[in-house]
């Protein structure tokens, strides 16, 4: 697996400036990036211009204001690049390439990164191996945040690029963030704090059939506040609360609420540390406990 390092990885809100709030963040960021990265069979590319480029207006600068933590941890990622020259296509040939613009012609990358990158993705994709981004999300660039009140769910904009190549097949490339993108696919395009079936969750999220076609609706207003929606119609929804860990999810299906007993349930979420009881019941209100069916739950199969 090639792993392609996106540009925003390394951005700083101030050049030349970084908050220890800002620096906690990239620490965390890079950390995911590191773990991504030392999958088995995973190499980062490092080539041409645009290696040189990364490293010469984004890391070498970020390295300078970085704690030494996050040096650390840029020092790892970059002893897991792999140096390389990627074929260039055959004249004549055709490339098209969908999903880019929106990430690279990105007015807080700078320009000439959109060319770079199309560059480097045609060139990849030569190579004849599976290819993944490691992205980072930004507003207004890979996210949009929904919010009623206290309750915000945070979409994803683009979770996978495509690129054809004359004389290659159709390659599909997924944007991740953490290696919960990679175990759990579905999250590539759903919030990572979702439980799974994989999880040996007693009520896990179901991903809808297609979950990653851009026609496939991943949310909806439920109970007046965004919700994502699973395959059974029922919504998830942020605590208005906060911190809490926990999903609020709206039962929709009135034969799955007559076998549970509520037509509301407060689900644990998935956590980088999990306790054990992921996608299990995580509170029911003192008045309702007799409702609840002691056999309870669900399954995605």
């Amino acid at each position: 697996m090639k792993v392609i390092l996106d540009p925003a990885l390394f951005l700083t809100r101030e050049p030349g400036r970084l908050s220890s709030a800002e620096d906690a963040e990239l620490i965390r960021i890079i950390n995911d990036a590191v773990r991504v990265c030392r999958q088995p069979g995973y190499q980062v590319v490092a080539a041409g211009p645009y290696w040189k480029r990364l490293q010469q207006e984004l890391v070498r600068p970020l390295e300078r204001v970085a704690s030494q933590e996050l040096r650390a941890g840029l020092d790892i990622l970059r002893s897991l690049a792999h140096p390389q020259s990627l074929p260039v296509p055959a004249a004549g040939s055709r490339k098209k390439v969908w999903g880019v613009r929106q990430l690279f012609e990105w007015p807080q990358l700078g320009s000439g990164w959109l060319e770079l990158m199309e560059s480097l993705l045609v060139g990849c994709v030569l190579l004849g191996e599976p290819l993944l981004l490691l992205v980072r999300h930004f507003e207004g660039r890979n996210q949009r945040t929904h919010a009623t009140g206290r309750c915000e769910l945070e979409e994803k904009t683009r979770w996978r690029l495509y690129v054809q190549v004359t004389g290659q097949p159709p390659c599909t490339i997924p944007c991740v963030r953490s290696p919960r993108n990679l175990s759990v696919d579905w999250t590539q395009r759903f919030d990572e704090r979702l439980p799974a079936q994989s999880d040996r969750a007693r009520f896990p999220f179901c991903p809808p059939e297609n979950w990653w076609r851009r026609h496939i609706e991943p949310f909806r207003t439920m109970q007046s506040k965004p919700a994502w929606v699973d395959a059974r119609g029922n919504g998830w929804v942020r605590p208005a609360t906060g911190g809490g860990r926990h999903w609020d999810v709206f039962i929709a299906d009135p034969n799955l609420v007559e076998t549970i007993g509520l037509d509301q349930l407060n689900i644990v979420q998935w956590e980088v540390r999990p306790d054990g009881i992921v996608g299990g019941i995580h509170h029911v209100p003192t008045e309702k406990r007799s409702r609840l069916a002691s056999t309870a739950g669900w399954s995605c199969d």
